[in-house]
């Protein structure tokens, strides 16, 4: 297994205000365990189109090109399957996985290696 560069939790949708037009992602630098367990506060950045803004860096987990990154395969995902998702992923290289999607409520990502999994068609 290869330990991610950096974890976090990438939000489609404004957890305050649910704005769907904003994307929220929290990352701490290797695995998400400190971030999930509240031991670390971990860098936030707010996305809105194609403009990316940190609220905070106390990790350097991800840059200004990699929060967009993020931000841009979640809005993917949550525009197929139609509602604001909380996803879990682990980019430290290309391609990315996705490893959980699931619809807003309880949020947790990681970054790993980012082959996208897509939804089975029926």
């Amino acid at each position: 297994m290869v330990a991610p560069a950096a974890s976090g939790v990438a939000l489609t949708a404004d957890p305050v205000n649910g704005d769907r037009s904003t994307a929220v992602i929290t990352a701490v630098r290797g695995v998400g365990d400190r971030l999930v367990s509240g031991n670390a506060l971990g860098d936030e950045w707010v996305i809105r189109g194609r403009e990316a803004t940190a609220r905070r860096q106390p990790e350097q987990a991800l840059d200004k090109r990699q929060a967009l990154a993020v931000a841009r395969e979640a809005q993917r995902i949550a525009t197929a399957r139609g509602t604001p998702q909380d996803i879990e992923k682990k980019p430290t290289t290309p391609p990315s996985r996705t490893t959980v999607r699931q619809p807003i409520s309880h949020q947790a990502w990681s970054l790993e290696p980012m082959m996208v999994t897509r939804p089975q068609s029926r």
